[in-house]
């Protein structure tokens, strides 16, 4: 579901870039909107796609945009989500603007994708995920037969822990603010002993990078991860809850894809240039 609502969003941006000083010619009307020959040649050149496909996704987005069109997401809403984000990557939102800004994304373009993204999950809540049925044991336990691989995790960690006091300075050593590097503690974790949340911690932290600051109830723990070796495969029993989450997102992809071929299928999809 992410995956196409991204390449869909993907698809907006690329357009908003479309000179408005261009002449040019509408080639698609989807339900009365159109789609110009400059937006299928911008879309297929930035996505390295041919025109054909091109056009697949832009009546994509169409659809999307008529599907979505009454969905009101306030800037309350949207500052909201900004704020989230920057918390999410230790950052101030001045210092996420000029980080994107940076890289060559406006505060305009991504705000807009920000309510983009917003419009999507409202629309997904509110109309999708009501089709999905809950998944049986028996679905469970073939999901998991069938992706085994899916289900295969490092045997153990090398890291190196340090210890704080308070979180400020875990802050600032994750950060990067102190040059002074405290001493650390190389441990190796055995995958087996870790909890689910600090597996899933060291799991998402590359090698060689720290993971954000942990409350050890006595105070502050980072981690390095130095490398995540061997091999281990969970059991059904284990990876439950992650199969069930793997169940939902293939499900949740189907659901979306159906609902706007449906759509796609009783829109009035006229062709005027081939």
């Amino acid at each position: 579901m992410r995956r196409l609502f991204f390449t869909l969003s993907i698809v907006s941006i690329l357009c908003s870039f479309v000179e408005a000083k261009t002449l040019d010619a509408i080639a698609v009307i989807v339900n009365g909107r159109p789609i110009t020959t400059s937006e299928i040649a911008k879309v297929a050149r930035m996505a390295h796609i041919s025109e054909k496909e091109a056009i697949e996704l832009l009546i994509q987005d169409r659809l999307q945009q008529i599907a979505m069109k009454d969905i009101v997401v306030t800037d309350d809403m949207v500052d909201a989500e900004i704020a989230k984000i920057a918390k999410h990557y230790r950052m101030d939102i001045p210092s996420l603007r000029k980080a994107l800004e940076k890289e060559g994304t406006s505060w305009h373009t991504y705000r807009d994708s920000i309510r983009t993204s917003l419009k999507q999950k409202l629309f997904f809540r509110d109309h999708i995920a009501k089709r999905i049925p809950q998944p049986s044991e028996v679905e469970l336990r073939s999901y998991y037969e069938n992706h085994l691989d899916e289900f295969v995790l490092p045997a153990r960690f090398r890291v190196v822990t340090y210890r704080f006091s308070s979180q400020k300075e875990a802050d600032k050593f994750v950060s990067g603010a102190t040059r002074k590097t405290p001493k650390g503690k190389k441990q190796t974790l055995q995958t087996a002993s870790l909890n689910p949340a600090m597996l899933d911690l060291l799991l998402r932290t590359p090698e060689g990078k720290l993971t954000e600051p942990i409350n050890s109830g006595s105070g502050y723990v980072v981690y390095k991860v130095l490398a995540k070796e061997g091999k281990r495969r969970l059991s059904f029993e284990e990876a439950k809850e992650a199969v069930a989450g793997r169940w939902q997102v293939k499900h949740r992809e189907e659901a979306v894809k159906n609902y706007f071929k449906r759509m796609k299928a009783d829109a009035d999809i006229r062709y005027l240039r081939k």
